[in-house]
């Protein structure tokens, strides 16, 4: 939900205010946007090198800002945007 600038994952948002949420169409958008962006091939390394099943940087990235790194939600972003 988008409060005074800064959008609030999932997570972090009151469970009285969770219907807000799920009803806002930023939060569909913004999802999207970053989906697209963290799942594109130039964050395809890995998150660290020492380790070869960390992860892609990508999915590090949404996993630290508590965004799901699910493709379902990415169609879901661009439908609920059209």
């Amino acid at each position: 939900v988008l409060h005074s600038g800064y959008m609030l994952s999932q997570g972090d948002v009151k469970p009285y205010w969770i219907w807000a949420y799920w009803i806002d169409p930023l939060q569909y958008g913004m999802t999207a946007l970053c989906l697209c962006e963290f799942k594109a091939d130039r964050y395809s390394g890995l998150a660290d090198p020492n380790n070869p099943n960390s992860g892609t940087l990508g999915d590090y990235f949404l996993s630290t800002k508590k965004i799901t790194t699910s493709e379902f939600r990415l169609w879901i972003g661009i439908v609920f945007n059209l």
